[in-house]
């Protein structure tokens, strides 16, 4: 009988650490799901953000162009084959510095 109670105890116990053991690596496996979202998510905004810079960068460098072409009296023609900028910008530019 008392091997038995023991055993019987024994078998709760076991049972009663299998079930945390599950919950916890149930929680564990949530943490690392979302962890590997968040940190995906950030990745992907660090990658955005490099490429906006450089779009920007790239930009600054054409309408420098064009304000020197400016200042040497290029043709809209001329300054837009230059920056690569359609000639509209260049007008827009043109008007925005005249304003």
């Amino acid at each position: 009988m008392k091997t038995r109670l023991v055993n019987s105890f024994a078998d709760f116990d076991l049972n009663e650490l299998k079930l945390k053991s599950s919950e916890s690596a149930s929680s564990l496996k949530s943490y690392r799901d979302l962890k590997g979202v968040i940190d995906t998510a950030f990745d992907e905004g660090k990658i955005e953000g490099k490429i906006e810079g450089k779009i920007e960068g790239k930009m600054e460098e054409k309408y420098e162009v064009l304000a020197k072409g400016l200042l040497l009296g290029l043709s809209v023609a001329d300054l837009a084959r230059l920056t690569g900028l359609s000639e509209e910008q260049v007008l827009g530019y043109v008007n925005q510095q005249k304003a």
